[in-house]
């Protein structure tokens, strides 16, 4: 892994070496398309803005800061799993769970929190009708389910609240379910990205649920090291390198007598090539070849401010090229020629949600064994929490999320420290909530390199107007990341099938143009 060239030079350095892909983000979803093609023989480059691979999984001092469950039916996670000879355990679930809502506390166990009567048949008639409009989605092409045009003119909150839920109580524990899984507001979101989000990942009930659900199991220490191995089987096949502090800033499609040119210059500064691309031959697109152009990033090791300067000091190219960064971070760089005004409207209308992630840690395990360490609650800062204990260390992980992260974000880390903190003693009845070991947050919106987590969402009318653009090539540009996977969008399952796909479309466009 190539950490990069230290300063900013005055010039643009071409590299000599023609790639036959370039891969833009390290994250699982580019590690996974990187390593698929380096082992069919291509070469390989992957650039990497941060100074570590793993995209929206981070691992600091074996805790997870980003994304950290895997469940069953996530098969592609557990193939990596078991390939790379790593460990999982199961997120506790025994004993009660504890909700709040309009300020009452009230425990529970299963699914649906403990309502009224009037209130549970009504969140159970909602379900039952929010399955049913579920199944009308095609996850492929959302934007020609049936009543697609109605659904993305319709926020998820008007959904609720027209549609599903009839009680003020119901209603809630709809928004807490937005707030939960996606990190945003219900009015954030189209009802028809709602349901298809819910729809590509086996419903409401599977991504709330820890046993049998999404939050089933954990990897011991950390989910990171599934991109750190990715990266190291990158390097070590002969065909791929990894290099780190590079962002990209503009990517170029060549003309064929511009790259012509350009191959002329390339190889007139340097005799070295990829033995796998010496045969390149032009392609009958209107582009034969793309530049990659990059700054350095590595003056920024905590990826929260701008890059110093966004003039280009090292340029690479390539036969195709591969984009696995989020819709926001793909919005800034700058495209030759100009992205399909479909795509760049799609880039500029899927913002991530708003989610600080926090884990709390204490000398013992007080909430056990009576309650799950699993909390529910729509007056925050915490909108969900699940047991986070190790055999190192007894703790909780707890998500602020949408407007109450909007809100703590503004507030010191010792406020949501004393916060969080505080709702834990009222919700489990316990002033040894008060006093915790070690208060340990990471704030997704503030990385510059992610913009957000869980994922890009949908407004209305994005999916019905730009939808169609979010998995077709540019001509020589190809894209992966979670949102473009049409099963577990959104999951490191997500994540991991899209670098699939784009790995067969490139491998195949590579094949047919040499042939």
């Amino acid at each position: 892994v190539n950490l990069g060239n230290p300063g900013t030079q005055p010039a643009v350095t071409k590299m000599s070496t023609l790639y036959d892909v370039v891969v833009v983000g390290g994250g699982l979803s580019g590690l996974i398309a990187a390593r698929h093609l380096s082992r069919m023989g291509h070469c390989v480059l992957v650039l990497e803005a941060r100074n570590r691979v793993g995209g929206r999984t981070c691992t600091e001092h074996g805790i997870d800061v980003g994304g950290a469950y895997i469940g069953p039916g996530q098969d592609r996670m557990y193939e990596l799993v078991r390939e790379f000879q790593l460990e999982t355990y199961r997120v506790r679930d025994e004993g009660l769970n504890v909700q709040e809502i309009h300020g009452k506390r009230g425990e529970y166990t299963g699914f649906i929190p403990p309502l009224g009567l009037l209130a549970l048949l009504d969140t159970h008639l909602a379900l039952s009708r929010m399955q049913r409009d579920c199944e009308r989605i095609d996850c492929a092409q959302p934007w020609l389910s049936a009543e697609a045009e109605r659904l993305d003119g319709i926020t998820a909150e008007s959904y609720f609240r027209d549609e599903l839920f009839f009680g003020e109580q119901a209603k809630l524990l709809g928004d807490i379910c937005v707030r939960a899984i996606l990190s945003a507001e219900p009015r954030d979101v189209s009802a028809l990205f709602w349901l298809t989000y819910l729809r590509s990942s086996h419903g409401l009930e599977y991504l709330g649920r820890a046993t049998d659900g999404a939050q089933q199991d954990r990897v011991t220490g950390g989910t990171q090291q599934i991109s750190e191995r990715l990266a190291k089987a990158i390097t070590s096949s002969g065909c791929g390198t990894v290099r780190l502090c590079t962002e990209v800033v503009h990517i170029e499609q060549l003309s064929y007598a511009s790259s012509s040119s350009s191959l002329s210059s390339l190889f007139s500064s340097s005799s070295s090539s990829s033995s796998s691309s010496s045969s390149s031959s032009s392609s009958s697109s209107d582009a034969s070849l793309v530049r990659i152009h990059c700054v350095d990033s590595s003056s920024d090791p905590t990826c929260t401010s701008a890059s110093s300067s966004s003039t280009p000091t090292l340029s690479f190219t390539a036969r195709r090229c591969i984009v696995a960064i989020p819709p926001p971070l793909a919005q800034r760089v700058r495209f030759s020629p100009p992205l399909p005004y479909a795509r760049h409207m799609l880039l500029g209308r899927m913002p991530l949600g708003s989610v600080i992630k926090t884990i709390t840690v204490y000398a013992r395990a007080f909430w056990r064994p009576r309650y799950s360490g699993q909390l529910v609650c729509d007056a925050g800062p915490l909108s969900v929490t699940y047991d986070d204990c190790t055999t190192e260390h007894a703790a909780l992980m707890g998500f602020i999320q949408g407007k109450d992260a909007y809100e703590w974000a503004q507030r010191t880390v010792a406020e949501r420290q004393q916060a969080v903190c505080a709702q834990y003693a009222r919700m489990f009845e316990n002033p040894e909530a008060l006093e915790c070991e070690q208060f340990i947050e990471k704030n997704w919106s503030l990385e510059r390199y992610s913009d957000g987590c869980y994922v890009g969402l949908c407004p209305p009318g994005v999916l019905t107007s730009f939808g169609h653009a979010l998995r077709e090539p540019f001509n020589l540009v190809h894209w992966a990341g979670t949102e473009t996977s049409e099963i577990f969008q959104g999951y490191m399952e997500g994540a991991v099938r899209a670098g699939e796909r784009a790995a067969a479309e490139v491998s195949h466009s590579l094949t047919n143009e040499t042939l």
